[in-house]
């Protein structure tokens, strides 16, 4: 939380992108920023992201897509982000932090919505962008942008309290969700 935070507060740019350390970008960040340009028209998107591949250390690719939908772009809810967050299996939105924030527009909000989070708690970033998407729109593009690196052991095993946390806050807030999903 710290360095996300940090990194945010100090970027002074009309676009910030965080990205995980260990995950790859696909592209130049010029031609990256410039697909945010196409998007941001209607000055109503906080945040964008893209599909991409999932890989692990072998290289190989497990999954040539991050989400599955027929739509070239897909404006993102609370909602279907919970979901993906709760069951990785559905299809959908791709758990994880490495969009691109609209700072031209929206960095005091974005900081807004950073700050109101428990710091302490390992999905925080899950949490902010929940609350991103209850104040303005984020989009998804359905091109291979990324390159995710994938590891044995999910943050969820490690992190049961966090998760349990997250499943309650699930179970209270989206009551429509199948029961197989939550109970997953």
């Amino acid at each position: 939380y710290d360095h996300f935070y940090s990194v945010l507060l100090k970027a002074e740019c009309d676009l910030a992108l965080i990205f995980h350390d260990d995950d790859l970008i696909n592209i130049e960040f010029k031609k990256l920023t410039s697909y945010f340009d196409s998007f941001s028209q209607d000055n109503s998107l906080i945040a964008l992201n893209f599909n991409g591949f999932l890989f692990f250390e072998s290289k190989k690719i497990k999954k040539n897509k991050l989400w599955f939908s027929e739509s070239k772009n897909l404006v993102i809810n609370e909602k279907k982000l919970i979901y993906k967050y709760l069951d990785n299996d559905k299809g959908g939105i791709a758990p994880w932090c490495g969009y691109i924030y609209n700072f031209k527009i929206y960095k005091k909000e974005i900081l807004s919505c950073l700050e109101k989070v428990n710091k302490n708690d390992l999905y925080f970033d899950a949490y902010f962008t929940i609350n991103l998407t209850l104040k303005h729109k984020i989009i998804w593009n359905n091109q291979n942008i990324y390159l995710i690196r994938g590891h044995k052991d999910s943050i969820s095993s490690n992190t049961l309290d966090s998760y349990k946390f997250f499943y309650n806050f699930s179970k209270k807030n989206i009551i429509s969700f199948d029961k197989k999903s939550l109970n997953k």
